[in-house]
């Protein structure tokens, strides 16, 4: 009904699809915002909005293509383990 099409059958897709379509909606409900921080808050609250809306254990991060700075990671359930080097950041679901 919003106009999504899907191209697979997995749930990764459809966790994309959510936060996009969450982040739409926070981008009309409110005024556009002006600092980096407050356009990081904006990604953080759609992240979160969709996670509300998800069940079962996952463990995910999400990359946005207009903000190549920022990833955002959640689990539930599942390994998140998370690696900080020099310049460099890992995420894996998958503790070996």
């Amino acid at each position: 009904d919003e106009g999504y099409q899907f191209v697979s059958a997995t749930d990764s897709e459809v966790i994309a699809h959510l936060i996009d379509y969450h982040l739409s909606e926070l981008e009309r409900e409110s005024e556009a915002p002006t600092t980096l921080a407050e356009q990081h808050d904006q990604l953080a609250a759609a992240i979160k909005l969709t996670l509300a809306q998800l069940r079962g254990t996952y463990g995910l991060v999400a990359l946005f293509r207009d903000h190549p700075e920022v990833m955002i990671a959640a689990r539930l359930g599942s390994p998140l383990v998370v690696g900080v080097g020099h310049g460099e950041h890992y995420l894996a679901s998958d503790a070996s």
